[in-house]
């Protein structure tokens, strides 16, 4: 077991901030509250988002289940989707459109690079599906895909854009009217560092118009509230849990919005940069394409006669946790993440000196405190 507590610096599960904890524990739950806690998120959602649009809200559920919600209803059964992939998390969306009964046609990229936005629009031309769907950033990878020009397409050959912003959503900017995506969803449990209890949606009018005239509608906590006016809620349920929820998106984005949007951007790219100064130090080499690369987040390939697992199993050890290689990769690959209480000095400082350690004990030949200085000189320039 490691040392307690352990420094989650990977992409894959992130610190929860205390506040957002006691934000949601601290109180029990009321009905009461539900009106103004989903109002005050809803806007602050929109805000970050930076989207008017009138059909933005949440709704209980875990990971990426948002994104395949949207997608059940609003495709028919084998209507044609295109998914381009250059991910897991690619192959992932693929997967969970084809359980909604999609047809889904996939187009593929070497992992570590991403589409070039002409190479998505030929295809588009070429099937003419009725929905892309496409991730925004791939955190299996390291890597981004640009949406202004295929959100553009979409609006010309009337095609439906919809976006998974799970690994982008807080971490990077987001300007969905201006991209003209259609509809974007995903967890806040990575970027907003909540617990993946609740999903964020938001989604047009073109949106709004496949979907008028059908028997559904989503069931956020919008119109929960709505049907909830008439009766009491139960003391003890879904409703309630669903408040918890509200209440951890709400001081996720708060903080978001108190320090300031450009800002929280403009920190996790420094530590980032910090990060990547220290391990290039150490003669590692980035995996990746460096134009498609997500901010937060450095990728960097094991070298030759290093076991990556074991390094990963010594930091463990000295209480810090990165992720290796994920499921359906070829490359041996580290992932290191500054996102939450990782997107810090102490914390990058200290990622850098114990790995610098767990190499050497690995038998990798360099000089102990070089990357570190490396580190430092990189924060020096910005002081």
């Amino acid at each position: 077991m490691p040392p307690a507590p352990c420094l989650l610096m990977t992409p894959d599960v992130v610190d929860i901030h205390p506040a957002i904890y006691q934000a949601m524990y601290a109180m029990e739950p009321s009905p009461a509250e539900l009106d103004a806690v989903t109002d005050e998120t809803t806007a602050m959602l929109k805000v970050l988002l930076q989207t008017a649009n009138g059909f933005s809200f949440t709704g209980n559920g875990m990971t990426r289940s948002g994104t395949e919600l949207l997608a059940e209803k609003l495709l028919r059964h084998s209507e044609t989707v295109l998914v381009p992939i250059y991910g897991g998390d690619g192959q992932r969306l693929a997967r969970r459109l084809e359980r909604c009964g999609a047809d889904v046609m996939t187009m593929e990229r070497q992992w570590g690079e991403v589409f070039e936005p002409d190479e998505i629009v030929s295809e588009m031309k070429r099937r003419r599906p009725a929905l892309v769907g496409l991730v925004h950033g791939d955190l299996t990878t390291g890597q981004m895909q640009k949406l202004e020009e295929i959100g553009r397409a979409c609006q010309e050959m009337d095609i439906l854009l919809l976006a998974d912003v799970g690994a982008t959503a807080g971490c990077v900017p987001l300007r969905i009217d201006d991209w003209q995506v259609d509809a974007v969803a995903g967890s806040p449990g990575k970027c907003l560092c909540i617990p993946d209890v609740i999903e964020q949606v938001s989604y047009n009018e073109r949106v709004e118009a496949r979907l008028a005239g059908r028997r559904w509608r989503f069931r956020s906590h919008e119109a929960s509230r709505r049907e909830d006016n008439n009766r009491e809620m139960p003391r003890y349920g879904g409703e309630l849990e669903s408040i918890r929820g509200l209440r951890g998106l709400r001081q996720g984005l708060s903080m978001i919005l108190r320090e300031g949007i450009e800002a929280r951007f403009a920190r996790q790219q420094l530590h980032a940069g910090a990060l990547e100064a220290g391990l290039q130090a150490m003669g590692l080499q980035p995996f990746g394409s460096s134009t498609g690369k997500l901010p937060m987040m450095a990728a960097f390939s094991v070298p030759e006669g290093v076991s990556g697992v074991a390094t990963i199993k010594r930091l463990w050890h000295r209480g810090i946790a990165i992720a290796g290689t994920p499921a359906g990769l070829d490359a041996d690959i580290w992932r290191i993440a500054t996102i939450g209480p990782g997107a810090s000095r102490q914390s990058v400082t200290k990622t850098i000196q114990e790995m610098e350690l767990a190499l050497i004990e690995e038998g990798f030949g360099l000089p102990e405190g070089l990357a570190l200085a490396a580190t430092e000189a990189f924060y020096k320039q910005y002081e």
